[in-house]
């Protein structure tokens, strides 16, 4: 099993928010050759630390599988 954090606090590049950064990145890995989703946890928002002015983080977690080569 692969776990893989997602966190994002910036916009996309084409402006989304930066939950679309993090879903683009989780959808991005779902769709590599042998690689299996497995389950994906919530999306949590939490301030920086130290307090700097800057957005929330996006943050996340998702476990994937290694297939074998066929």
């Amino acid at each position: 099993m692969i776990l893989i954090a997602f966190g994002a606090n910036l916009p996309h590049p084409d402006g989304r928010d930066a939950l679309a950064t993090c879903l683009d990145a989780r959808r991005a890995l779902a769709a590599l050759p042998f690689w299996r989703p497995l389950v994906a946890s919530g999306w949590y928002a939490s301030a920086p630390e130290p307090p700097s002015g800057q957005p929330d983080y996006i943050n996340g977690v998702a476990a994937y599988e290694a297939a074998e080569a066929v």
